[in-house]
């Protein structure tokens, strides 16, 4: 779930929402989820849900798509 309150545009059931990566020209790195929640990236990476999709890529290209579930 995400806290979309002080998001400046409509946001809609079904938007694209980027918690740890890049859209654009904007990055956020786990690095800097854990510096806002006063803790380490290893910590923020290990407490995403198993349930989330996890879509990986080389040179910008997708190889796999996994559900752990």
């Amino acid at each position: 779930m995400v806290d979309v309150t002080e998001v400046e545009r409509e946001v809609q059931i079904g938007d694209e929402a980027v918690l740890i990566g890049s859209q654009g020209n904007e990055v956020t790195t786990a690095r800097e989820v854990g510096l806002q929640a006063d803790t380490n990236h290893a910590e923020i990476l290990m407490k995403i849900s198993l349930r989330v999709r996890r879509l990986y890529y080389i040179r910008e290209k997708l190889v796999e798509v996994k559900f752990m579930i």
